[in-house]
């Protein structure tokens, strides 16, 4: 090619050349003074954060007024958790409560403990339901047997039901227990 055919095709595309160096300029003007102080501005941010950071930090460790209750209760969770027996005693658990009801002369026709994770301390409920036939203070002594029981046995619900014409009271228990 010759100069004169490179000037000729320069002339003729002449606004494509303009476009382009128009594109780099405007790239270049942009990049040194957006970019560049963008730039500094995450860089004066990152110090900032990293300086906040490490006062809070700092103010985690220190023990004061509105924090030492919230630190006394994860104490005594921990203690908690660490007193419940393994799980390997379930079965031992449910001997216990059917020696309560055989004691008491109640007679439960079916008696399923259901599993269940619990997600704050990784721990096992066991669950169960069951009714009973009885007297009030019968049924009162059955309740003040089973939450005397070793370990821990949860109530968390008790329906009572007197059925028309019948001086015994049903009552319906689910009960829960702990275990790591």
């Amino acid at each position: 090619m010759k100069k004169d055919q490179l000037k000729k095709i320069f002339f003729q595309y002449r606004f494509f050349w303009i476009a382009c160096c128009l594109v780099l300029l405007v790239n270049v003007v942009f990049y040194i003074f957006i970019i560049r102080m963008e730039r500094r501005k995450v860089v004066a941010l990152h110090h900032q954060y990293i300086k906040i950071r490490a006062r809070d930090t700092q103010s985690f460790k220190r023990v004061d007024k509105s924090t030492a209750p919230y630190l006394k209760v994860r104490k005594d969770l921990k203690t908690f958790v660490d007193m419940l027996p393994p799980v390997v005693t379930v079965a031992d658990k449910v001997r216990e409560l059917n020696a309560v009801l055989d004691k008491h002369r109640f007679s439960v026709n079916r008696m399923t403990f259901s599993p269940d994770k619990t997600s704050p301390f990784s721990l096992w409920k066991y669950t169960t339901s069951f009714t009973v036939s009885g007297n009030y203070s019968e049924l009162k002594n059955l309740l003040a047997d089973i939450q005397n029981l070793r370990g821990l046995f949860c109530i968390e619900s008790l329906t009572l039901n007197r059925p028309r014409g019948n001086d015994r009271i049903d009552m319906t228990l689910s009960i829960a227990t702990y275990f790591k």
